[in-house]
């Protein structure tokens, strides 16, 4: 007679089907609640659209009246409206070394800010293709309709930069500090290399353009005019070479400030800043006359032997 042993072995038995099924079904609900839970967690960030009626005419009848980009946006930071025109900043060579055989107003303004590595941390950036030209076409009737589009841009936007060619810089900056009646800032940037060339300045001087914008330190300022971190007084300000990146200078008085490492310092303020209350405003209010109203004044050149 055979006598078993005492170390019996217990028989495993698999679980059966459905255990499997109820344990999938719980781990999966339980996934779908943190999903849901991580999701109304995370903030509302807002929606920020640009006004279509912002527009103006157009230099190039190629490019369409209005070309907006409109970007998640961050709250906490300014909402800034870039107005392109065209001019060498938007400029191709046909080499990296051609710096003054190019052609003016090819690039779009959209794309030049998505070509600038983090320039989108320093503000809220929407874009408009007033124009992209040279600026030597620019006419009284394309500046009064770019004053008109600046101030309608700053109904929603904390500030405007401008692009546009150096050729008449200092005019289309100054036509703006004289006409927007807006107090919010107003920076014209443009550069002296077009943008696809060796060290050009394109890059750089639209960046600060709009970091200085977003700093909100030039408010009531009226225009300003931003190039090879410098920050002059539209009013003021006039170029002095053909070639050179520091053509913009500031004779008399001496610029207002620089952007230095990212960083906007201001060493003085026009006048109108210091002086004007907050219901101060320009008194050439476009919003009162028409572009064929505005008179025209011829230059007579004079001098010996003319």
């Amino acid at each position: 007679m055979a006598i078993s042993s005492g170390n019996t072995r217990r028989r495993h038995r698999t679980p059966p089907l459905a255990a499997w099924v109820i344990l999938i079904l719980f781990i999966s609900l339980v996934i779908c609640l943190a999903v849901i839970v991580n999701l109304s967690r995370q903030p509302n960030i807002p929606s920020h659209e640009t006004d279509n009626s912002a527009g103006g005419s157009v230099l190039d009848n190629s490019v369409p009246d209005i070309h907006a980009e409109k970007p998640e946006t961050v709250s906490g930071k300014s909402d800034v409206t870039v107005i392109a025109t065209g001019g060498t900043i938007a400029g191709i060579s046909s080499g990296d070394t051609d710096f003054t055989s190019y052609t003016p107003g090819i690039k779009r303004i959209d794309d030049m800010i998505d070509e600038i590595s983090d320039i989108r941390k320093l503000a809220n950036i929407t874009t408009q293709q007033f124009a992209n030209q040279n600026s030597g076409s620019v006419t009284t009737q394309n500046l009064y309709d770019l004053s008109v589009a600046v101030d309608r841009a700053l109904e929603t936007a904390d500030a405007v930069v401008v692009t546009c060619g150096t050729d008449i810089m200092e005019e289309i900056a100054y036509f703006l500090d004289l006409t927007v009646q807006s107090p919010k800032p107003v920076v014209v940037t443009g550069s002296m290399k077009p943008w696809n060339v060796i060290g050009s300045d394109a890059p750089l001087n639209l960046y600060n353009a709009i970091k200085v914008a977003a700093s909100n330190k030039t408010y009531k300022c009226g225009t300003v005019v931003v190039l090879n971190e410098e920050i002059h007084a539209a009013r003021e300000v006039t170029k002095s070479n053909a070639v050179r990146e520091d053509t913009f200078a500031t004779p008399m008085l001496g610029m207002l400030g620089y952007v230095d490492d990212g960083n906007v310092s201001l060493y003085r303020i026009p006048t109108r800043a210091a002086k004007s209350d907050e219901d101060w405003a320009t008194p050439f209010d476009l919003s009162k006359i028409k572009a064929s109203d505005i008179p025209r004044v011829d230059i007579v050149v004079s001098y010996q032997g003319a």
